[in-house]
């Protein structure tokens, strides 16, 4: 079902699907990642058995990337929303514009 509902966004979004696509051909390794944080970080976390296992590290980066598309999403579908909302507003005369809110969202 849920894969059902993705394809269908997907659909309604090149973007999505774009990014989708990113993520599904990310490649892990499953059995080792490299720690960023300091040595003495790694020693304290192994010390009181905290550090992530990789697929903990994998989730969480998959997380992430879920997120991320989603705010590209939303900005692009708030971006079109406001193109479209000036262009009625303006009836199609540019030079009638306000378009600092777009060049807002666009920038953000």
């Amino acid at each position: 079902i849920l894969q059902k509902a993705e394809m269908k966004r997907e659909a309604a979004s090149e973007v999505r699907r774009a990014l989708n696509t990113y993520t599904t051909n990310v490649n892990f390794n499953r059995n080792k990642y490299e720690f960023k944080g300091s040595k003495e970080e790694k020693s304290s976390m192994i010390r009181s058995d905290r550090l992530p296992t990789a697929n903990d590290v994998i989730r969480s980066d998959l997380d992430s990337r879920d997120l991320f598309r989603n705010q590209v999403q939303t900005s692009l579908e708030d971006a079109k929303a406001e193109f479209l909302y000036i262009k009625k507003e303006s009836g199609g005369d540019a030079s009638k514009a306000d378009v600092s809110e777009l060049i807002g969202l666009l920038t953000d």
